[in-house]
């Protein structure tokens, strides 16, 4: 549950951001040229609905920034651990 409430405040502050124009957030965003920008969580952060949503945003509003998208989601884990190992394995 704590994921979904993630998921859906992260994806309306995008959204909220959508509606400005570049001129308006490019001072304040705080994704950089040459940042790496990592989605970590379970099987929402996998599926990549909101994770593509945010990558597009960011191609698409500040085209002249090279930044990289790590999705690493696995369905069923947690930070602790689960199939695919814990966090400092699977980020790595």
């Amino acid at each position: 549950m704590h994921t979904m409430n993630t998921a859906k405040l992260l994806l309306l502050t995008v959204l909220s951001c959508a509606c400005l124009s570049r001129a308006q957030i490019a001072p304040t965003f705080r994704i950089q040229d040459r940042d790496t920008v990592v989605f970590y969580g379970d099987s929402i952060t996998e599926q990549r609905l909101y994770t593509a949503d945010v990558e597009n945003f960011v191609l698409t509003r500040f085209p002249d920034r090279h930044v990289r998208f790590i999705n690493s989601g696995v369905g069923g884990d947690k930070v602790s651990g689960g199939w695919a190992g814990p966090i400092d394995l699977r980020l790595s």
